[in-house]
């Protein structure tokens, strides 16, 4: 939903007093508001109602804030800027009166809106900080660490959470008393991944997922074992191996051949050849960008030269593509084929960096520090919070006997309360005056349970406390929202900037980006206004330009014969050894620098002839023939861009290995690539093909309506002018210009819709506006 970009946008959170948002409004930021905490001193401003606009009316505080939202536009003055301000003020108004703010869907937007607005207002900021600068000081340091690891639910009975936390004591026990960590681990561990490793997790940073285990293991010597350590899963024992300063962070890129647990024993060979041919391809100098496009199998990034979109930490990557990455010491430098999980890669070193200021990676902290597992440290404090301004109390006598009404039908989701039951009328806690029954409690678990995730091993009693969380929680926020916007002037005026912005753009998307994307309204306006789209009048030419009138004749013979046309070049002959066929590695090398020439010819064909000496089989060429096409259209090369010619022993030379061979040579079927034969430094030999439009060639422009070969000559250039076709100026299709009319109609609609908002009354207090502008730092 917008709501959550929105939050995002406004999300750092800082203490302002409003004589920001009065006296220095330059201070904030155009783009969004920016939060308050709850406890933020007020300075005290008369109000004034300076704008009126329909039945809309803006103190000064309220254009203040508004105005500080607003988007302007810099390059404009504040007149112009202040229009716009009124003109998308007139778009509530108008939305309102269209009622759009009755709709259901913006309501609960605006709900979920307030609901995390008051969410980060809320939010401890003393934890956050505290967060994120240990998480900051952790991330100066690896640390490498294993495991032990015993589940248990949990929500489980308490008696078989003291088992398994007691089977961890007698395990440190043992290690305490010289038996190995790692054999421990092998034999007890129930994290089978890590386990056949001696419970081994591999060095990670500060920023690794489950933060208990990472506090620990950041709060431990090298070689201290934890003590049991609990977390959703169970217990784990926690022992330090090593730790060093961190790598940083590197950007690569790689070449892949993939390969998975699927994969044949003959996919597994060609995945490793293929990567080979690459290596070698980049060790006699091609370009890591060329060889990536035509041999990596990563269809992701093969295309802009195998480059990984991030930067990546310890942790990360694959353990053998993060050792290569990081084994490697320059920008470019490239790695050895190495093998992972997904296949076989060549990493390319991009960029390589150190640890970032704390100021740089502060917006990165905070949201570890509010969303990964250090979140639930927040939100308790947060709930610590509210449950203060509440002068919460709980009844816990009270509580404990409402936790004695679970039965089993909690576990299939079909409890309910005894309508009897004296309990449902005494309170369970008070929020502010605000005294909760434990009927609301146990109304709650009726209504959600049947969407409510059951936590494996729970018992009843527990998944009664999860329930009571959830209750309470919700109660707390309730209260939470009603006493931010009682006290707190920057939170309301947040929510009312939103609010206007949602009806706008509501109005908006009703009456101009709906209509203009509907396709029966694009093919009315594009009816109606049919003289905008027309397509001119075309002439296609061909226009060869010369410094000497023999080049062009030469061109003129070319171009007689039927293409394609020969261009009489090629790359070298591959060469076998007697009667042999199969193509080793220097044949493939020179094959993918075929590949390399024709995908940046696409008009390309490349005749490919198979020959034997005189003492070998004839139908050695023909295998010749089919294993060097075989490899060129495995690798992209469509068939029909090849001319195959099975020559055998008709064009014998001299030495007969020179005969052991195939050839390759190269035509075309565009004109213009006879430029690439006849070009020189001398002659300055020049084609340029098009259909253009009066104007934009003046050769063009001379024959403009005449079919026919003209010859001009113009300084020292000698020029023909070959015009094949005239397309006579048309109107386009709708599909042809759908773009076009597409924004053409919302041009029109808005115009439509300022033309109706401009009927509301506007009345403004200019004196005290052109104040307030002028009091703005510039």
């Amino acid at each position: 939903m917008r709501f959550l970009k929105y939050i995002l946008y406004i999300s750092p959170l800082i203490p302002l007093t409003f004589a920001c948002v009065i006296l220095k409004p330059k201070q904030i930021e155009k783009k969004a508001p920016v939060a308050a905490s709850i406890e933020q001193a007020e300075i005290i401003i008369p109000k004034k109602t300076i704008l009126k606009i329909g039945s809309q009316e803006f103190d000064n505080e309220t254009f203040a804030f508004l105005w500080n939202s607003f988007t302007k536009i810099d390059s404009v003055d504040d007149e112009k800027n202040l229009q716009q301000f009124i003109l998308e003020q007139l778009y509530v108004e108008e939305a309102k009166n269209q009622k759009l703010d009755s709709d259901k869907s913006y309501q609960d937007e605006i709900e979920g809106f307030k609901e995390n607005v008051s969410s980060s207002f809320l939010a401890d900021s003393a934890t956050i900080h505290f967060l994120m600068k240990e998480t900051y000081e952790w991330l100066k340091t690896e640390v490498r660490a294993s495991h032990i690891f015993l589940p248990v639910a949990e929500l489980s009975d308490p008696n078989d959470t003291l088992k398994v936390y007691n089977q961890l004591v007698d395990l440190k026990n043992k290690i305490a008393n010289g038996e190995s960590f790692s054999e421990l681990a092998k034999q007890h561990s129930l994290d089978r991944k890590t386990a056949i490793n001696g419970g081994d997790l591999g060095f990670f940073s500060a920023l690794y997922g489950i933060y208990p285990i990472t506090k620990t293991a950041y709060s431990l010597d090298v070689n201290q074992v934890s003590n049991p350590i609990r977390t959703k899963t169970g217990y784990h024992l926690i022992l330090v191996t090593d730790k060093r300063p961190t790598f940083g962070e590197v950007k690569i890129a790689h070449i892949q051949t993939k390969i998975n647990q699927n994969s044949t024993e003959i996919e597994k060979l060609a995945a490793k050849s293929k990567i080979d041919s690459a290596y070698k391809l980049l060790e006699v100098g091609e370009k890591f960008e060329t060889v990536c496009r035509f041999l990596s199998d990563d269809v992701t990034s093969r295309l802009k030269g195998g480059l990984l979109p991030n930067f990546y930490g310890i942790g990360k990557l694959d353990a053998n593509i993060e050792k290569a990455a990081f084994d490697l010491k320059e920008n470019d430098d490239y790695s050895k084929p190495v093998l992972s999980s997904f296949g076989w890669h060549i990493i390319k070193l991009v960029d390589k960096k150190g640890l970032e200021s704390y100021t740089n990676l502060e917006d990165m902290l905070k949201e570890k520090a509010t969303t990964d597992s250090r979140g639930e440290i927040v939100k308790n404090a947060q709930i610590t919070k509210m449950k203060t301004l509440s002068n919460f109390k709980e009844n816990q006598t009270i509580l404990n006997e409402a936790f004695t009404r679970s039965d089993t039908n909690i576990f299939k989701k079909k409890w309910n309360y005894a309508i009897d039951d004296v309990l449902l009328q005494r309170s369970i806690c008070q929020i502010a005056e605000n005294e909760i029954k434990t009927i609301e409690f146990f109304e709650y678990i009726r209504n959600s349970q049947s969407f409510f995730r059951i936590p494996s091993g729970s018992t009843g009693t527990n998944l009664f406390k999860l329930y009571y969380k959830k209750f309470l929680e919700s109660k707390l926020k309730d209260f939470s929202m009603s006493y931010i916007s009682k006290e707190n002037k920057l939170y309301s005026q947040i929510i009312n900037e939103y609010k206007q912005s949602s009806l706008k753009n509501a109005l908006l998307n009703k009456v101009v980006y709906e209509k203009s994307a509907d396709t029966l309204q694009q093919r009315l306006y594009f009816e109606q206004n049919i003289s905008k789209y027309q397509k001119p009048a075309l002439t296609k030419a061909f226009i060869v330009s010369s410094k000497d009138e023999l080049s062009i004749q030469k061109y003129n013979e070319l171009i007689a014969q039927a293409g394609p046309y020969r261009l009489r070049k090629g790359i070298q002959p591959i060469y076998f050894k007697f009667n042999e066929s199969a193509l080793i590695n220097d044949h493939k090398k020179s094959l993918l620098g075929l590949l390399v020439i024709m995908k940046k010819n696409p008009a390309f064909l490349v005749e490919i002839g198979g020959y034997v000496d005189s003492n070998e089989r004839d139908s050695v060429s023909q295998a010749r023939l089919k294993n060097t096409i075989g490899f060129l259209v495995e690798n992209g090369l469509s068939l029909t861009r090849i001319i195959e010619n099975d020559f055998q022993k008709s064009k014998l030379l001299k030495e007969n290995n020179k005969n052991q061979k195939v050839s390759f040579e190269f035509l075309t079927n565009a004109k213009t690539d006879l430029e690439k034969i006849i070009n020189t430094p001398e002659n300055d030999f020049k084609i340029i093909e098009g259909n253009f439009a009066k104007g934009k060639n003046q050769y063009v422009d001379q024959y403009f309506n005449t079919i026919g070969v003209f010859k001009i000559k113009d300084a020292n250039k000698h020029i023909q002018i070959s015009i094949e076709k005239v397309s006579p100026a048309k109107s386009k299709e709708l599909k042809e210009c759908r773009g076009a009319v597409y924004a053409d109609l919302q041009t029109a609609l808005k115009k439509q819709l300022n033309e109706k908002v401009r009927n509301y009354t506007v009345e403004m207090n200019r004196s005290e506006i052109d104040a307030f502008l002028n009091n703005q730092i510039k």
